[in-house]
C-alpha cells in the first residue's frame, strides 16, 4: 500500500482532456481519491472506485475480486463406552463412535489471492 501522496494519470483515448487520480493528498481523509478532470476536482470514496472496477470486470476477474475464507478443518474420531444401568442388562456395555471437527486455521482474503500455493506460503511464514 503506498502511503505517501501519488498521483496517477490516465490517458483519454480522445486526447481531449487531462485526467489524473490523487491518493494521501494531504488535508483529504485516506479513505477517499481526488480525482482531477482537466481543471475540475472531485473527491470520490475508495469503495466507490473498488465497485467500479468490479463493475467492469469480466466475469472470471470477478470471481477472484469476492472476499473468499479458507478453513482448515481437523477432524478427531473418538470410541466411547457407556455402561448401562437401566433398560438393559445391567454391566452392559455400550459403544459409540463420535467424530468431531475443530478448525485448525482461517485465511480470509480475495479468492484470487487465496490459492493453494498461497495458503502454503502463508503456513510456511508462520512456522519462521
Amino acid at each position: 500500500m503506498i502511503k505517501k501522496r501519488n498521483v496517477a494519470k490516465l490517458k483519454d483515448s480522445n486526447k481531449q482532456h487531462d485526467v489524473s487520480i490523487e491518493v494521501n493528498k494531504k488535508g483529504v481523509p485516506s479513505d477517499v481519491v481526488v480525482l482531477h478532470f482537466d481543471k475540475e476536482v472531485a473527491y470520490i470514496n475508495k469503495k466507490d472506485l473498488y465497485d467500479v472496477v468490479f463493475m467492469i470486470a469480466d466475469p472470471d476477474t470477478q470471481v477472484e475480486m469476492l472476499p473468499t475464507a479458507v478453513t482448515t478443518v481437523t477432524t478427531y474420531e473418538r470410541s466411547i463406552k457407556i455402561k448401562a444401568t437401566k433398560d438393559i442388562k445391567k454391566g452392559e456395555t455400550i459403544t459409540a463412535n463420535v467424530s468431531y471437527s475443530i478448525p485448525t486455521t482461517i485465511y480470509e482474503g480475495l479468492r484470487g489471492v487465496l490459492t493453494n500455493k498461497r495458503i502454503k506460503e502463508f503456513r510456511k511464514a508462520k512456522k519462521d
